[in-house]
């Protein structure tokens, strides 16, 4: 039963009014009912009463808190993540620097297309959902059969012309086999093929020979599979298998030319002109077997390829004629926060080809030059800071993978009043962890921000700091107050035109008593919180 704060103010008001006599006019069945209704508002929970919510949008920001102590400055040493050629170096030793400004930046072509690359599909993905959020239009189906029958037509052409293809890697192994090494052997396509000349290697004379042996036989299978394909029209599954096969005697072939070419480079009983005439051929006929080769691969792939793009396409008609389901939209939806995540893995490799100063304070330390190959890891530059104090504070391990180096951080030191509240940048965080009161914590480090601040700070002061770690903004939001946990799910009482129903949601970011709602509610659902009463 859904009581607000108001309608429990009224009842009671109501139940005073008939006891002190102004309402006698009630009736004795009236007020029995009315006495059993209050009985189960206030006997079914006396501490708790449920208030009306709505849903609403706004922003939220992660924060971690830490207490920490001031301490003397120390200075840093910077190095890259990455290994990689230095584009440009912005700043000299001496020179003063801001904290976020950049110091050396490496050559990251390839870090910029992959950041456009992810961008250019996290859109996609959203006009991919979009689109069917919207549902298929008529015109867009007509358009989509369209473009699956030239798809299909595509992938015939190909099929049409697996014979020629064939044929011509026939031709070209034929030639390179029967005609450009002709010269090279006596009884070629007997059983016992011999060479025209000595090969002082012997192991190089005998691969020679059973190699031309090999090949009277893929000659023989390449003009079986040539005959077939040129006269009749034969299932799509056995011009592929016939391609394949293709493909592979074309490769023994390639490797007979191979082994003759160095076979020529061991002999002693030829001229210099024989032996450049003898090379001449073989080259010729590696040149033809070469292009048979490339010819059939492309093929191959150009026929994967297509069936592939015909399956894509009847699965987006499909869709178009279906319209998109519930669970549909789900993988869109999924499909777009893996874009997305794909985009900040992007940007975080990006990032990583700038070497950026975390403090302000002045360049002491410059080791390397533009042009030069710099290892990841390795110190190159170190800023001295022009702020007397650093804070160091311990990060229980459960808040660790929430922070960053860089994270901007505010500071309020108990020794001043609250409103006076330090800016200052995350710099550090040591790798080893420390063990306190039986809690693993790791060691982390901040600067601060702003040089005109350092008025009455001391070493020793107790600092609390607040790390802000991620920011959404035009999110749905809830208190925390109104969810409740079943069995690892998360569901809220929603309230509708026929009742109420606990309806199960995702959420999301978290700060302090509101929580991002991902899915299951919509802006201006209506649900309850309970409330506390004494």
């Amino acid at each position: 039963m859904i009581v607000t704060v108001y309608q429990e103010n009224k009842m009671k008001k109501g139940l005073k009014n008939i006891f002190s006599g102004k309402k006698k006019w009630i009736s004795i069945p009236v007020l029995i009912i009315l006495v059993i209704v209050l009985y189960q508002v206030f006997t079914k929970n006396s501490n708790e009463i449920n208030k009306i919510v709505s849903v609403t949008r706004g922003n939220l920001k992660q924060e971690v808190l830490v207490s920490g102590i001031v301490k003397a400055k120390t200075d840093v040493d910077l190095a890259f993540e990455k290994s990689g050629t230095v584009a440009f170096v912005n700043k000299e030793i001496g020179d003063k620097i801001y904290a976020g400004e950049t110091i050396i930046s490496l050559k990251n072509d390839v870090e910029s297309a992959n950041l456009n690359e992810a961008k250019a599909l996290l859109e996609s993905k959203k006009a991919r959902f979009n689109e069917l959020s919207n549902g298929g239009r008529p015109e867009e189906i007509a358009i989509k059969e369209i473009s699956l029958k030239g798809e299909i037509q595509k992938l015939t052409n190909y099929y049409n012309n697996v014979p020629e293809t064939i044929n011509g890697a026939f031709n070209n192994a034929d030639n390179a086999v029967n005609k450009q090494t002709d010269d090279l052997f006596s009884n070629d396509n007997s059983n016992n093929p011999q060479l025209t000349f000595n090969v002082y290697d012997q192991k190089v004379k005998n691969d020679a020979l059973t190699h031309r042996l090999l090949n009277t036989s893929i000659i023989a299978d390449l003009n079986t599979i040539n005959d077939r394909a040129l006269s009749q029209e034969l299932p799509e599954s056995e011009y592929e298998s016939s391609l394949k096969t293709v493909k592979s005697d074309l490769i023994k072939v390639q490797e007979l030319l191979i082994i003759l070419t160095e076979a020529l480079n061991k002999t002693s009983d030829l001229t210099d002109t024989t032996i450049a005439t003898y090379k001449t051929s073989v080259a010729t006929g590696r040149s033809d077997v070469n292009t048979a080769i490339q010819s059939v691969t492309t093929l191959i792939e150009n026929i994967n390829s297509q069936k592939i793009t015909i399956e894509k396409t009847k699965s987006e008609l499909d869709l178009l004629k279906l319209g998109a389901t519930p669970s549909v939209l789900s993988q869109a939806r999924s499909d777009i926060l893996q874009a997305e995540a794909k985009v900040q893995s992007a940007t975080a490799n990006l990032a990583k080809t700038y070497l950026r100063s975390p403090i302000t304070g002045i360049v002491s330390r410059l080791e390397i030059s533009q042009g030069e190959l710099v290892g990841a890891g390795s110190i190159i530059a170190s800023i001295i800071s022009n702020q007397n104090f650093i804070i160091e504070a311990n990060l229980p391990e459960s808040d660790l993978s929430k922070i960053s180096i860089g994270n901007k951080t505010e500071i309020t030191l108990d020794a001043f009043s609250e409103d006076r509240v330090l800016d200052a940048t995350l710099i550090e965080i040591e790798p080893a962890e420390r063990i306190i009161d039986g809690v693993a914590t790791y060691k982390i480090k901040f600067a601060f921000v702003s040089d005109t601040i350092m008025d009455n700070i001391k070493p020793g002061m107790t600092a609390n700091i607040t790390i802000a770690t991620k920011e959404k903004t035009n999110i749905l939001i809830i208190p925390t107050s109104t969810i409740n946990e079943i069995d690892g799910k998360t569901f809220v009482t929603l309230i509708t035109d026929i009742g109420q129903t606990e309806t199960e949601i995702q959420t999301g970011l978290k700060e302090f008593n509101k929580i991002e709602v991902i899915t299951g509610l919509e802006e201006g659902d209506k649900i309850l919180e309970p409330i506390k009463v004494n």
